[in-house]
């Protein structure tokens, strides 16, 4: 009876985190798209690993990034022109003014930027970048335009890849790929952690209005049958690809309308737990304060488990169901 009851309030537990870390996931994906934050990580990327203004404008001003950039805000980009002291109405062109020692600022990035840029795609435009007026075809070519940009990073890494490409142009290009790939691995690697934060921080708003406290909910859980029932036989009819239902294929413009509808999903799915708050024990008196006061610990339990992921939750509700569906073994049967 005991383990039978452990069972089901770890799988209702299981449950409840799983359900709002799919929440968070949602509020996460509604935020990526409407605050645009992996084009804007990528924009800053480049922005600080092509450290060379001309050569950034260049970059920008090359026909394969300008038609990605017009994909994505689905209008033409307008050529970025030099300033004043520079070259007028043209596109800067290093092989002819490889310019100063100025890194390329904010106000030099173009307004909407694609999330995602292919490091092949990266490293052509960047080489080609190097002589805007016309196509660089040697290695050798490409390394005297090199020499003349004034000292930068993406100068030195442009140096290392042509002296050991030999007279390979095309191993060149993989070599800045594979530093590009490097470069966005570190970026990945960032994003996830500062979404990691931003998820413990929804979890916990999500807690908060919720009433999500871990404690009161394992005591009414372990005092409520019926409660504990009504969740196991939900759990045992959750779909199988629930974790993968998201918004993030959707198109653009219909993610706020699916985001919506999987977050009120997600809503009945916690609707058999205990959650709410019980706004007559809300009161402004010493007692209304210590009932909040012991809310906190629970509420900052339920913010820490969500932020292990829903993924986590459904793999641990996946055991804790097949635990509870292992029954005894049935006996061999006698050889005649």
């Amino acid at each position: 009876m005991q383990m039978g009851t452990f069972l089901e309030v770890g799988i209702s537990l299981a449950v409840m985190y799983a359900m709002l870390g799919l929440m968070c996931t949602t509020v996460n994906e509604l935020l990526a798209t409407f605050l645009k934050f992996r084009s804007n990580n990528l924009k800053g990327a480049i922005l600080q690993l092509i450290d060379n203004q001309q050569l950034y404008r260049s970059f920008y001003n090359h026909g394969i990034i300008k038609s990605e950039l017009e994909m994505t805000a689905k209008q033409p980009v307008p050529t970025k022109q030099p300033d004043a002291s520079q070259l007028q109405n043209a596109v800067p062109n290093p092989a002819t003014d490889p310019g100063d020692a100025k890194k390329p600022l904010a106000k030099d990035a173009p307004g909407k930027h694609t999330s995602y840029m292919d490091s092949k795609t990266f490293a052509l435009a960047l080489l080609d970048s190097l002589d805007t007026s016309k196509p660089i075809t040697s290695v050798q070519e490409a390394l005297e335009i090199a020499n003349k940009l004034p000292q930068s990073n993406i100068r030195d890494i442009m140096l290392n890849a042509l002296s050991d490409a030999g007279q390979d142009l095309q191993k060149a290009r993989d070599s800045i790929a594979g530093w590009f790939d490097g470069a966005m691995d570190r970026l990945s690697g960032q994003y996830k952690r500062d979404m990691q934060k931003v998820t413990l921080l929804l979890g916990l708003l999500l807690a908060v209005i919720l009433n999500a406290d871990s404690f009161s909910v394992t005591r009414e859980l372990w005092r409520n049958a019926t409660i504990r029932a009504e969740i196991v036989q939900k759990a045992a009819n959750i779909p199988s690809n629930e974790i993968t239902n998201t918004c993030a294929r959707e198109p653009q413009d219909q993610q706020e309308t699916c985001g919506i509808k999987l977050l009120n999903k997600r809503l009945a799915d916690l609707a058999p737990l205990p959650l709410g708050w019980n706004l007559n024990a809300v009161t402004a008196d010493r007692a209304g304060l210590l009932y909040l006061l012991l809310k906190i610990p629970g509420l900052l339990a339920t913010a820490l488990a969500i932020s292990l992921g829903a993924p986590f939750w459904f793999d641990l509700l996946q055991k804790f169901m097949d635990i509870r569906g292992t029954g005894k073994k049935p006996e061999p049967k006698e050889k005649s």
